[in-house]
């Protein structure tokens, strides 16, 4: 049985309470537009819970928001194998991410794909 050592700390896993603390904060700091602080702390929460549905889709913004683009595709996709089927209309906003980050990317085809799966959860043709 070794010993820890005074100079290393002892991490716990987040509480709960904890979590929602985090993406709080979060939150704040994506109504602040201060994205790099938010990807820090929600970064943070899905290094401890990896499938935070809350944490992704607020990463995936922020994501947009910074041009990470890639990055942002990948925490999309992600999310969209995380949801419940069938994905409900709550989470339509997904697939209008996505058609942002593709169109900006240059990717037509994907950015036409994710902008009819929008319309098509949103039953709205204003975008």
């Amino acid at each position: 049985m070794g010993l820890v050592s005074m100079n290393e700390p002892i991490i716990q896993p987040l509480t709960t309470a904890q979590h929602e603390w985090m993406l709080a904060v979060a939150y704040v700091y994506l109504q602040n537009q201060q994205y790099e602080s938010a990807v820090v702390l929600l970064e943070l929460v899905l290094s401890e819970n990896t499938e935070s549905i809350d944490a992704i889709k607020s990463l995936m913004y922020c994501y947009l928001m910074l041009d990470r683009l890639d990055e942002c595709i990948k925490a999309g996709r992600r999310l969209l194998m995380l949801l419940p089927k069938p994905i409900n209309g709550n989470y339509a906003k997904v697939y209008l991410i996505l058609a942002k980050a593709f169109y900006r990317l240059g990717d037509q085809a994907n950015a036409q794909k994710s902008m009819l799966k929008y319309r098509g959860m949103n039953n709205s043709h204003d975008v």
